[in-house]
């Protein structure tokens, strides 16, 4: 009989050396972690990469971890970057569809934005002036701590929204507005076949409760007032037709005044008697009945 412990000490060397020892080493936790915020606004994709820097109890970052006067991406590594699909405004100034690298000029009263058409710099890379480039002056705000550096859409409306920055006390928003892919206006002249008062019946599940419609040209728009709201809720209460083509509309919804909600997969389809709309259809994209609806006398 052979002795096996060789063998056996060469079986136990391999699974040391080729297992779970490697895997800590190849896993480590990076001090800034890469991060990546995506929103999609009216077919318009914003997109923010960076590097997520933290405070590690440090409560003076700037002025202090960010020397002012330093022109800083607004992370670390590799520049924060901003992508945009269409072109948009941003602060009110347009911007271009592309991708671009982020900066501020940091002091200890007004701040400089910097928009560069590089993408591709190191955080130690930074941008020298340019025509190409988008600058202005702005005063940063503050809000709660944030240990982790991060970017985030505090407020999103179906036009654009508020891109935030925050870090340790600091917050700088950036207002963005992207372009409509839809239009609110109708002439008076062609909306006036379709105004009065109609009866929409929902057709789906158990709500079948009517709704009256005040359709109305206003404020060069068609809209209806709904009572009661679609589903007893407030923010359904006043429809605006977006004209799609003869007799078909999409609807949406207004509140305060700015479109809320835009519900692009249903159509409103006005059938004409004589040549003047009397009856109304909402339907899915698929052809599914949503309501019905019949001009009263």
């Amino acid at each position: 009989m052979t002795d096996s412990t060789p063998l056996r000490r060469a079986v136990l060397a391999i699974c040391v050396f080729t297992t779970p020892l490697a895997t800590p080493l190849a896993a480590q936790v990076k001090a800034s972690e890469p991060a990546v915020l995506s929103q999609t606004v009216d077919g318009t994709r914003f997109t923010i990469e960076y590097s997520r820097p933290r405070a590690r109890g440090r409560d003076t970052l700037f002025g202090k971890v960010v020397p002012w006067g330093e022109v800083w991406t607004p992370g670390a590594n590799m520049a924060t970057t901003l992508e945009v699909s269409n072109d948009v405004t941003i602060e009110g100034r347009p911007l271009r569809k592309g991708k671009y690298s982020l900066w501020m000029q940091v002091q200890p009263g007004d701040w400089t934005m910097v928009i560069d058409t590089n993408p591709k710099l190191y955080h130690t890379q930074h941008p020298k002036e340019d025509p190409s480039q988008l600058r202005w002056t702005f005063t940063p705000g503050t809000g709660p701590f944030t240990d982790v550096l991060t970017w985030e859409f505090e407020r999103l409306r179906v036009d654009g929204g508020t891109l935030v920055m925050r870090w340790g006390t600091v917050r700088v928003p950036l207002e963005v507005k992207v372009p409509p892919s839809y239009t609110l206006a109708f002439d008076a002249a062609a909306a006036a076949p379709y105004l009065g008062t109609w009866v929409l019946t929902p057709q789906m599940g158990d709500d079948t409760a009517s709704t009256r419609l005040e359709v109305a040209h206003r404020d060069g728009m068609m809209v209806a007032t709904l009572d009661p709201p679609l589903f007893g809720a407030p923010e359904y209460r006043t429809m605006v037709f977006l004209p799609k083509r003869a007799d078909w509309f999409t609807p949406a919804y207004l509140v305060d005044g700015e479109v809320y909600e835009i519900w692009d997969e249903v159509l409103v389809e006005f059938e004409r008697s004589g040549g003047r709309p009397t009856t109304m259809t909402m339907r899915g994209l698929k052809d599914e009945v949503y309501g019905r609806g019949r001009r009263l006398p």
